[in-house]
C-alpha cells in the first residue's frame, strides 16, 4: 500500500483549499526556510562569499483565490537557517503557521508538516535564535512544544488519529550552538512522549539511509 498516497487523499478530502498549501517534491536534499513568519521549500541558492539570494515559491490569497509564485530574497545569511530533509522517497510538505501557511496566522502552530511513505513530520523553526541564556533556551523550548502540540491536535483531529501507520516524529529545529539533547530538553522529550506519543527530536536534519 501506497501509505503517502493515501494520507494525501485523506488530508485532500479533510481540509478545505489543502490543494493551495500542499506540495510535492522529490530531491536528494530538501531545505526547507522561513520567511516572513511562513515556512517555504528552497527551489534555489545562488552563494557569495558570505551571503546569497534564495528563491523559495511564496502562496497568496486575494479575493478567495490562492495562487503560488516565486520569490527571491536577497542578502540571506544561509549558513544554519534551513531544515533539512536528505536521502527521503517523495514526500508532501504543508507550510502551517503564518499569513502564508494553513493556519493564515489565526492560532499558534508549529511551522510546517511533511510525510512520506515513512513518516509523519511535525517540525517548528526555532532558527533565529540567538540567545544561549539558559532561560531564553527553555523558554524557546517550551513555546516550541506548545506549538507543535497544538498542531499535532489539529491533525489527530481532522485525521481521527488514522495516520495510514506512519511513524509519528516531532523536531524543534534549533540552531547549531544549543546544546544538543542536553538534560533539560531529555526532561521535554520524556514529557512530550508521555502526552503525545509521539517522539521528539532537538535538530534541523532529518536524514534518511
Amino acid at each position: 500500500m501506497n501509505k503517502k498516497y493515501v494520507l494525501k487523499q485523506k488530508i485532500r478530502t479533510r481540509i478545505p483549499n489543502i490543494h493551495c498549501f500542499l506540495e510535492d517534491i522529490s530531491a536528494k536534499e530538501v531545505l526547507i526556510t522561513d520567511y516572513n513568519g511562513t515556512s517555504h521549500i528552497l527551489k534555489s541558492i545562488y552563494k557569495t562569499a558570505k551571503t546569497g539570494t534564495i528563491e523559495v515559491s511564496d502562496i497568496k490569497q486575494k479575493a478567495g483565490i490562492y495562487t503560488c509564485s516565486i520569490i527571491y530574497i536577497p542578502n540571506f545569511l544561509y549558513t544554519d537557517k534551513f531544515f533539512s530533509i536528505i536521502q527521503s522517497s517523495s514526500l508532501c510538505f504543508i507550510p502551517i503557521d503564518g499569513l502564508g501557511g494553513l493556519s493564515e496566522g489565526k492560532e499558534s502552530h508549529c511551522d510546517f508538516i511533511f510525510f512520506n511513505q515513512e513518516n509523519f513530520c511535525f517540525v517548528e523553526l526555532k532558527l533565529n535564535a540567538i540567545s544561549l541564556k539558559e532561560e531564553t533556551i527553555r523558554d524557546n523550548r517550551e513555546k516550541a512544544v506548545s506549538q507543535l502540540k497544538h498542531t499535532i491536535g489539529y491533525f489527530d483531529t481532522v485525521l481521527t488519529n488514522d495516520y495510514c501507520g506512519m511513524d509519528l516524529e516531532a523536531y524543534i529545529a534549533t540552531p547549531d550552538t544549543y546544546p544538543r539533547e542536553n538534560t533539560a530538553f531529555q526532561a521535554i522529550k520524556i514529557k512530550f512522549l508521555e502526552e503525545t506519543r509521539i517522539e521528539l527530536y532537538e535538530s534541523r536534519i532529518k536524514q534518511y539511509n
